[in-house]
């Protein structure tokens, strides 16, 4: 029996996926065709390579619709705005991908590696205009559209910001717990806490709608990445598609990481040994020791439950809720 959630995923996924489609045709110059044809590829819209995995799990758009519904609007007229988040989410992978040096996404070559960095930074700076353009589409006149640009423009800050932090962390030989918090809300959380809150005003909630909206989609990116961060050690390579402990060996300072260095300081010499040697998995273990890999998924469990606190705000009967309720868990009970 399908659950509620994949219920709303079935209704709403093809709708979001249509409409970034026509979007993106619309308003996009039609006479530079490369740039065209860049997007494509990064969105998984050319023939050659499309699948359902080419395209991502539209998880930020889902999110504004559910949260739209949740507070008694009509998920449709929100789509434009589910629309740029979306575009929004995947200006910032472009980017990412190039300052990350990562050579693929979703099992085929990033836009950097087939086309080059220049290139890739230009579609990522078009997808991103193209998000503002797609909000002009909104056509309820009651809805606060200012509240939206600003909203929308303020996370953009922030989530750049924690990617600027991320990328300084590589470098730094000693982060703490607090630094890390730092740089995920900003960097994965605002932009889902984004979505929540903006799905809240077009589908015309209160003010405190938005603040326990807000609040969860906030909590909801941090769980999300704190559980990536333990599949990039613990998780299994065949399922995630990811190189085995691939954030270790990129020098990233992941939460669980950080925690072991905390507890046990000496090991960022046997981390940096471990990476020269090849002796990953001794590596692992020796974090695992220190209680890390218990600790990470405890400090998520308890970011999951003061999200769905945000949640019990709404009326139990409210099904869009129930979704959201659904999803999180899904989330941070994933294997990849």
């Amino acid at each position: 029996m399908k659950n509620l959630l994949n219920t709303y995923k079935d209704r709403f996924i093809p709708v979001i996926e249509h409409d970034m489609f026509k979007y993106f045709n619309a308003l996009m110059p039609e006479e530079y065709k490369e740039q065209k044809e860049i997007i494509r590829y990064h969105f998984g819209w050319d023939e050659k390579s499309y699948s359902q995995e080419s395209t991502g799990k539209r998880l930020r758009p889902l999110i504004l619709l559910l949260a739209a519904e949740g507070v008694g609007g009509k998920w449709q007229s929100a789509i434009p705005g589910a629309v740029a988040v979306e575009f929004i989410h995947n200006f910032s992978l472009i980017h990412d991908d190039i300052e990350d040096h990562d050579e693929y996404r979703h099992g085929r070559l990033t836009v950097w590696k087939k086309w080059g960095v220049e290139k890739a930074i230009n579609a990522g700076d078009a997808i991103f205009s193209l998000a503002f353009l797609v909000l002009g589409k909104l056509e309820d006149e009651s809805i606060q559209f200012q509240d939206i640009y600003t909203l929308l423009s303020q996370t953009c800050a922030k989530l750049t910001g924690g990617q600027s932090m991320d990328i300084s962390f590589e470098k730094e030989s000693y982060i703490t717990i607090d630094d890390y918090l730092l740089m995920v809300a900003g960097k994965t959380a605002s932009l889902f806490s984004a979505c929540a809150e903006i799905g809240a005003i077009l589908g015309g909630g209160n003010v405190q709608e938005r603040e326990c909206m807000a609040g969860f989609g906030k909590k909801l990116g941090m769980a999300f990445q704190i559980h990536d961060d333990w599949l990039g050690l613990w998780g299994q390579s065949k399922l995630t598609g990811k190189p085995k402990a691939g954030d270790l060996v990129a020098g990233k300072k992941t939460f669980p990481i950080i925690y072991a260095l905390e507890k046990k300081p000496d090991l960022s010499e046997k981390i940096e040994q471990g990476k020269a040697d090849q002796n990953i998995d001794d590596v692992i273990h020796e974090i695992a020791l220190t209680g890390a890999k218990e600790y990470t998924k405890e400090y998520e469990k308890n970011i999951i439950a003061c999200a769905l606190d945000d949640l019990q705000n709404f009326q139990e009967s409210n099904r869009p809720i129930q979704a959201l309720s659904e999803l999180i868990r899904t989330l941070c009970n994933r294997e990849y």
